[in-house]
């Protein structure tokens, strides 16, 4: 989650916001003209969209996550391996640490919590 887009700028667009790649799939979450958008690979959502859902769950005994978006303007899903299933005899016990570790829980935590959501947007937009 370190992966700042701290300023592009192309064609007169300029956006900051931050970016990863999970499971080969290019994933961006930033401030446009006063809204947060999450863009994976060529897909654009507004993240605040009233008909816009995330799912974001493991399957504690396949050591996989699941992360899904449903909404009116394009569905998208991924499995892929949890963070810690590489951890020897790690059980996640903690959900929290989920958002720290895991690029698509932070975003399901942004779309989530309202007052992180404004957070960013406030930091991103200023």
């Amino acid at each position: 989650m370190d992966n700042n887009i701290n300023k592009f700028s192309a064609t007169n667009l300029s956006v900051k916001g931050n970016s990863d790649c999970v499971a080969g799939h290019q994933i961006a979450l930033y401030a446009q003209d006063g809204q947060l958008m999450l863009q994976i690979d060529s897909q654009i959502w507004l993240l605040s969209a009233p008909q816009l859902k995330l799912h974001f769950h493991h399957d504690m005994r396949k050591r996989q996550t699941h992360f899904a978006i449903t909404s009116p303007t394009g569905d998208f899903a991924i499995d892929y391996p949890a963070w810690w299933a590489e951890i020897p005899d790690f059980v996640p016990l903690e959900p929290e640490m989920d958002k720290d570790e895991d690029y698509l829980a932070h975003i399901y935590y942004v779309w989530q919590t309202p007052s992180i959501n404004q957070s960013l947007l406030k930091r991103w937009t200023a």
